[in-house]
This record gives structure tokens, sequence and C-alpha cells, in this order.
């Protein structure tokens, strides 16, 4: 081996197989006199180095693939997913309410039942929550009444709709953005 660079150039490496000269603007590759016998032209001997892959990298990788649900696959009529985002989500918030505001009562699971829901429903229910007019707006409509005006309901309705979105803003930000902004809980 022999180096001097910055300017002066002049590389030399020499191997058992071959030897690199950079002289000025030229790289002179040569194969050793007594090795050129026994080995391919240099054009193979690099390209087989070069496209010579360790086995752990051939290894076919695995890839995820994320598959819609059937129901998913088989709707693209938008009233048709919006029904489907409607099913989805009062069962979700059947499971979301139970416990809540109660802390002596058995809490679910909420952040996996939001992941498993969104994952497969995500389109569906955001949706259905546009097409009410907001997170709150759906919830009230999972919980029917007789009065939408009467104030503890609308309360009680809120606080689960805020409950929804603040989950939903890490682990699905799409459904919190829906939360309505005012929202009168007191009616005139």
């Amino acid at each position: 081996m022999e180096f001097q660079l910055a300017n002066g150039k002049l590389l030399h490496i020499k191997g058992s197989r071959f030897m690199v000269e950079v002289l000025d603007n030229q790289i002179i590759i040569d194969i050793q006199p007594s090795q050129k016998a026994n080995i391919k032209p240099f054009e193979q001997e690099f390209d087989r180095i070069l496209n010579d892959t360790p086995a752990y990298i051939k290894k076919e990788e695995q890839t995820k693939v994320i598959k819609l649900s059937e129901i998913e696959k088989s709707t693209s009529d938008h009233d048709q997913i919006t029904e489907i985002g409607k099913t989805v989500f009062n069962k979700f918030m059947k499971t979301w309410s139970q416990g809540f505001g109660d802390e002596n009562a058995e809490q679910p699971d909420r952040a996996t039942l939001m992941n498993k829901t969104m994952s497969d429903y995500s389109l569906h229910v955001i949706r259905y929550v546009k097409s009410v007019g907001g997170l709150t707006s759906a919830t009230m409509r999972a919980f029917p009444t007789t009065d939408y005006t009467y104030t503890p309901y609308r309360k009680q309705m809120r606080l689960l709709a805020e409950n929804i979105a603040q989950v939903s803003s890490i682990l699905c930000p799409p459904l919190s953005e829906l939360l309505e902004y005012p929202f009168l809980i007191e009616q005139p």
C-alpha cells in the first residue's frame, strides 16, 4: 500500500489478486500476473463480489399485510358504509360506557377497545360520526332518550364523547377531531 493524495495523488493498493493505482485522473486496476491464470476475468470477479449477497440478507422478508375486513372490502357505497359504522359505533359505545363515571365499577380496557374497533372499522365509524354531526351527536344517538334537552343527559353524553376524543387523540386522531365545538350542555 502506498498513499500520498492531498493533490499529490499517488495511491497504490496491492492485494494478492489485483492492484489498484490512482494517478491523477486515472484509476488503474491490474490483475497480478501470478494470479491471472487462476482467476476469472476481473469484471466477472468484481461482479461476483458485488452480487454475492450474504444468506441472511437473501432471506425473503415477510411483509406485514394489513387485511381489510370482508365487510369493508365488499362495500363501496357511502350509505352502506355509514350504516355499518352506526352498528359498530353503537356496539362500541355500549362497552365504552360500562362503569363510566363510577370509580368503584369495573372498567373495560378502553384503549384495547379503541384499537380493535378502529383497526377494522375506522372508515365506517368516522363516516357515521361525520354524517350525524360529530362525536357528541353520535354518542347521543347510541343512547336515545325521550328528551334530548335534559341537562344531566346532555352532560353525561358530552363527558362520554370527550373521553372518547381524549383517548382517540393518541390512538385514532381523525376520530378525536370530530368532537363538536361549541356544544351547549344547557338548552334554553
